[in-house]
């Protein structure tokens, strides 16, 4: 869901439910029942994501906060992969101001990282 998207109804059904009727407002790192119940219902999501789009392992289902959140973990997961190597990013100006932000941070950071932006006529 995109900050300017309206949830999906099935979404806020579904979220309304487990607010009103499930116990499931608990903190999910917590060891009492309501706390298990909110990690349980994570993991169920987690599941149901990874099964609807084919992932291998749940593991590979990451949740975040936002975007912003979602930009950097994917930018800079990527970029420490190959951290040794040279790398050469291009990008453009309509990128959202996370992505600018973390690039322009790691250039800066980082003598292997080189960012390209593209000008538009």
């Amino acid at each position: 869901n995109n900050a300017t998207t309206c949830e999906d109804k099935l979404v806020i059904e579904s979220m309304i439910n487990h607010l009103k009727c499930s116990n499931s407002f608990g903190n999910p790192s917590s060891s009492h029942l309501i706390g298990i119940k909110a990690r349980d219902l994570i993991d169920e999501a987690r599941e149901q994501v990874r099964s609807s789009i084919n992932a291998s392992y749940k593991n590979e289902i990451i949740f975040t906060s936002g975007g912003t959140e979602s930009n950097n973990l994917a930018i800079q997961g990527i970029l420490k992969f190959n951290l040794n190597k040279v790398q050469h990013i291009i990008t453009s100006p309509f990128e959202h101001p996370s992505i600018e932000n973390i690039l322009k941070y790691l250039q800066n950071s980082n003598k292997n990282i080189q960012i390209s932006f593209v000008k538009v006529d």
